[in-house]
């Protein structure tokens, strides 16, 4: 996980780190809750930061506190969240062998697909919050499973209440985790125990990221909740259902894009073979055991996920990729159990591990060239060709740069930046003196395009593999770009 950390996958950043992040930046260096960067932002992100739930903001703050802003500090929340789902993940899959419930074999290819996952490990370098996440539903998991077996009628409320708990603060960290909440409210309905704890850990659901924004936003919360609405309706957009990604994956010709096609069709296929494996062998389990009952709730689940990607909720990777784990859980569970793993499945699941991990060590170390050409700090020299007086506009590559510098400037954002008061004006850059975009970025951006055509003077800088276009207004004089 931590091979390479500064470089890859696009260091120094990529946009929605950018979006993510660009609030625990402001607050781990002293300012405010507050996407700083995204200055007169029509939204006012710049003031307040509600785009998303505060848990894990909050969170990297005390990162970038630590570390200043880089991009160890950027990534390293994530990242340790990461391997903090493995080692829950490996404590269940030791305690589910404990209890008899998966054979030795089992438990060692349940840990092993989990943990050498390549799609997975590139996805959670990145400065998102799935891997937070990953580390709530897991122990929502295994709460609930313990709950499963404890046989005394009753005293298991505690744990489905913890389960309860643990649910509520993956919402408090991404809304997109109501995938998760699906999941585990059915296999809460199966688990044995009295009504009102199920319905405590329903409310608790409800209540944490409630808590959490009203704690942390106090008198603005209003303010907050309208930000938060209005971009959840106006700027998030439709997600594709499962079968038009899948009409998609043949035209995927770029590593990024066939590790996010990787991610949805492995969590489609394990909703499958959860299903197919219920039918096959439910007749091996005792009728009205734990373990039947387990099964039941495991393949109601595995069903209902395949539904909400293929019809309802699409098949965005980001609202599944944290249920990699539980379903991995669940298809072990229902394909092997306490039996003996059979030779053919042995070589095949080793095939599987193996080349996971193939894919790691070219993702990792592919084109020994790649450093060379986009080493972190790449941006530097073009910041300090900058005066330190201008008005700025850039794209959000920049970013850390700047950050880094700290250097004032506005960050280029079409849902978010406030163009739309700008477009009021004659001249909507009138703000602005600088403007730093790339050639490939401009290529795509006819609002730039536009408003630069006249009266701009260009200056080009090769950064790593990217050609930098710097356009200023007659009279701003570049320093010479240290190289």
């Amino acid at each position: 996980m931590f091979s390479r950390y500064g470089q890859l996958p696009a260091a120094p950043s990529v946009l929605d780190e950018v979006i993510v992040n660009d609030a625990a930046f402001s607050l781990g260096q002293g300012g405010p809750y507050a996407a700083t960067s995204f200055r007169e932002s029509a939204l006012g992100l710049d003031h307040l930061f509600a785009h998303f739930p505060p848990l894990y903001p909050l969170t990297e703050s005390f990162s970038v506190r630590l570390l200043g802003p880089s991009a160890y500090s950027l990534r390293l929340t994530t990242t340790l969240m990461s391997i903090a789902a493995s080692f829950i993940l490996l404590f269940l899959s030791y305690k589910l062998f404990r209890k008899g419930v998966l054979s030795l074999q089992a438990a060692l290819f349940l840990s092993a697909l989990y943990c050498t996952c390549g799609p997975l490990m590139m996805l959670e370098r990145m400065a998102r919050m799935e891997s937070m996440i990953s580390v709530f539903v897991l122990l929502a998991l295994s709460f609930l499973l313990k709950a499963y077996f404890i046989q005394a009628p009753g005293s298991n409320a505690l744990w489905i209440m913890l389960a309860g708990l643990a649910t509520g603060l993956a919402m408090a960290t991404h809304p997109e985790a109501i995938t998760a909440v699906i999941f585990l409210t059915i296999l809460t309905l199966f688990c044995p125990g009295r009504i009102v704890p199920k319905l405590a850990a329903g409310v608790l659901v409800g209540l944490i990221p409630l808590l959490v924004c009203l704690l942390t936003f106090r008198s603005q919360s209003l303010a907050a909740y309208r930000q938060f609405h209005a971009i959840l309706t106006l700027y998030t957009p439709k997600d594709e259902t499962l079968f038009q990604v899948l009409a998609k994956l043949i035209h995927a010709h770029s590593l990024f894009l066939v590790v996010w096609h990787y991610v949805v069709e492995s969590i489609a296929i394990l909703s499958l073979v959860i299903v197919f494996a219920y039918i096959f062998h439910r007749h091996e389990l005792a009728a009205g055991s734990i373990l039947r009952r387990l099964a039941t709730a495991f393949a109601v689940a595995g069903a209902v996920e395949f539904l909400l990607m293929a019809v309802l909720l699409g098949a965005n990777r980001t609202r599944h990729q944290f249920l990699f784990g539980p379903l991995l859980v669940a298809a072990i569970f229902l394909l092997f159990g306490a039996r003996p793993v059979k030779t053919l499945w042995t070589v095949g699941l080793c095939a599987v591990i193996a080349v996971q991990l193939a894919v790691v060590t070219l993702y990792l170390y592919r084109g020994g060239e790649r450093p060379s050409r986009m080493p972190p700090d790449r941006f530097a020299p073009v910041v300090q060709m900058v005066p330190p007086s201008a008005s700025v506009l850039a794209m959000d590559e920049l970013w850390l740069a700047f950050q880094q510098a700290h250097r004032p400037f506005t960050l280029r954002s079409a849902a978010f930046d406030g163009r739309l008061d700008w477009n009021k004006l004659p001249d909507p850059l009138s703000h602005f003196n600088v403007v730093i975009t790339s050639e490939e970025r401009l290529a795509t951006d006819p609002w730039t395009r536009k408003n630069i055509a006249k009266g701009w003077l260009q200056t080009a800088y090769v950064a790593g593999d990217e050609k930098v276009l710097i356009f200023t207004r007659p009279g701003v004089i570049l320093e010479p770009a240290a190289h």
